[in-house]
């Protein structure tokens, strides 16, 4: 080694047993509750909420973000009449995974149908409807040592709020290694509001799918959070056949 050469850093990883890896599927897929969802809503449902491919999007972006050893926190702020809310939580049903989704309403009435909705699927045990201002109300129940595994930024899609809601979970969202997923972003309001986040948080980890959803249409996933420690695998179960 000469002496203008710097000896190069050995790569250090963690052990990971490959093993161990879950790709959480439904495991009773008889109780999905899409039809039911789509049948409550009807054909009318398509000018209120997202509609197919998005919530297939928003389903598997949810599941494969779950942890399975510990219990998952989902965070969603506006609840509106619960459709986007009820796939979220049937995830976690589907996977048997401990969790819950804390979801935030302004209106009481709409809070209220979203409830009925949730009984009627079963889901009231997996989901909790916070009545009022999600500025206000998301600090209180989400505090700063909450980890969130996934956020659904869907309540005021003005500019300002959106970005509001986003900043107000940042830390939780890193913290519980999760992802944001944001509702009508192609153009608008919530189109400036992910540019102005982008522009104050950098680039990375954003990914839009512009031909999903309806007026204005798109959707959006931020994982504000890059892993920079390499794992390497093992098999644990060719290390017992030895």
């Amino acid at each position: 080694m000469t002496a203008d050469e710097k000896p190069q850093a050995e790569t250090t990883y963690k052990s990971h047993d490959i093993r161990t890896d879950r790709a959480f599927l439904p495991r009773e897929p008889k109780v999905i509750p899409l039809p039911q969802l789509y049948q409550k809503m009807k054909d009318r449902s398509h000018h209120w909420s997202t509609c197919y491919p998005a919530w297939n999007l928003q389903y598997y972006c949810c599941l494969g973000s779950l942890k399975h050893d510990r219990p998952n926190v989902l965070v969603e702020t506006g609840t509106n009449h619960g459709c986007s809310a009820a796939l979220l939580a049937q995830t976690l049903v589907e996977t048997k995974l401990e969790g819950h989704l804390h979801t935030f309403e302004l209106d009481v009435k709409r809070a209220n149908r979203a409830r009925q909705l949730f009984k009627e699927l079963n889901l009231q045990g997996r989901i909790t409807v916070h009545v009022g201002d999600c500025h206000e109300l998301v600090p209180q129940v989400i505090t700063a040592e909450t980890p969130v595994d996934f956020a659904f930024i869907d309540a005021n899609h003005a500019t300002q709020a959106c970005v509001t809601e986003t900043e107000m979970l940042i830390s939780n969202v890193k913290l519980g290694r999760g992802k944001f997923y944001f509702d009508n972003t192609w153009c608008g309001p919530v189109d400036a509001a992910l540019c102005q986040l982008k522009e104050k948080y950098g680039t990375s980890g954003w990914v839009d799918f512009p031909n999903v959803s309806r007026v204005p249409n798109g959707q959006a996933i931020w994982q504000p959070w890059q892993r920079t420690e390499p794992i390497e695998w093992h098999d644990s179960k060719k290390e017992r056949a030895k």
